[in-house]
Parts: C-alpha cells; sequence; structure tokens
C-alpha cells in the first residue's frame, strides 16, 4: 500500500518549475504514462487551480465513465454470486426448509449484490491523475510538478521528461529534504 503513498519517504523527490501550466500537466501525464503511478505526482500553482482544457476534461470524464461501466456491474454481479452463497449456507446452518434457504438466498444477493454496485461504482472514481494543490502563491504565473520516487532509473526518465516539457528548474532532494546533485 505505501508504494502508492505520495510522501517524503520516497527515496527522491523531485520538483520542477514550469511558467506554462499547459506544460507543467503534459509533463505529469507523460510520467504517468511513462510508468510513474498518479498518487506520486504533485501538480501545483497554476495548473492546479487553472481547469483543464475542453479536450482533456473530456478525455478524462471518458476514462472515469468507462471505468464505471466495467466495475460498476462486476461490482453488482460478484457481490449477488457471494450474497447468494452466503444467504444460503445461513440458511443451511440454521435448519430451515428449502423455500427459506431459498429466500436467504435471494435476500443475501440483493444486499450483497446493492454493495458490490455501490463499492465497484466508488472503485472507479479512484484516479491514477496526478494529484492537485494550489500552494504556490505570489504574482508569478508558474506551476509546479513534485515526483516521488523510488528508484534511480525513475529518477533519469522523470529528470528527462520534465526538461522535455520546458521546466525551467529541476531540483532532487533525498529522503531527509536535502537537495542533491542528481539534476
Amino acid at each position: 500500500m505505501t508504494e502508492n503513498r505520495q510522501d517524503l519517504s520516497a527515496t527522491f523527490n523531485v520538483v520542477a518549475t514550469f511558467s506554462d501550466r499547459h506544460n507543467a500537466w503534459a509533463a505529469a501525464e507523460e510520467l504517468r504514462q511513462a510508468g510513474i503511478h498518479g498518487d506520486r505526482i504533485s501538480v501545483a500553482g497554476d495548473a492546479a487551480t487553472g481547469t483543464l482544457p475542453e479536450e482533456d476534461r473530456r478525455s478524462r470524464d471518458a476514462r472515469i465513465g468507462r471505468r464505471a461501466l466495467v466495475s460498476t456491474p462486476i461490482g453488482a454481479v460478484g457481490g449477488a454470486v457471494v450474497g447468494a452463497v452466503i444467504g444460503a449456507a445461513v440458511g443451511l446452518i440454521a435448519g430451515v426448509g428449502g423455500t427459506l434457504v431459498l429466500v436467504f438466498a435471494v435476500v443475501g444477493a440483493v444486499l450483497l449484490g446493492v454493495l458490490g454496485f455501490l463499492l465497484g461504482g466508488m472503485s472507479s472514481l479512484e484516479s491514477s491523475q496526478p494529484s492537485e494543490s494550489s500552494v504556490v502563491g505570489g504574482d508569478r504565473d508558474r506551476s509546479v510538478v513534485g515526483v516521488h520516487l523510488d528508484r534511480h532509473t525513475q529518477l533519469d526518465r522523470a529528470i528527462r521528461i520534465l526538461h522535455e516539457h520546458g521546466a525551467s528548474a529541476v531540483e532532487v532532494f533525498d529522503r531527509e529534504g536535502k537537495r542533491t546533485d542528481a539534476a
């Protein structure tokens, strides 16, 4: 579970400054496509407080919709099957007659089916998109992308991607928050 947590316990914390929010978002998206989980990428400043371009927003919304279309019915069917089995088992253990075992199975299927439906829908909303925060203030138009990494191979790739998208500065910090010359 700590693999996806965004914190200072990462081996490397990379901070890149961009003068353009679109370049910051493009860098964050390419980092995600390069295999760095969205929970390990932070976007702050104007890129976080500004709205996504219409095309990016529609693309994001379509991805969420597709995930919901798949995970919601899977959760409902899975919950119904498990509920039916548990309900029938409870009925058999209680020693009730055949019709009541069926009633227990149906009630279990309905209850756990609804629960599975809800959990499936909620899980589809989990996003691998970078987290957003408006921690950079002031009058300057700038955005910051932070990347939290555990492996040196990820570090080299992240630095390259950030520079390719026009980062005006890239700094690397170690686990204790001390600046390193890895950039």
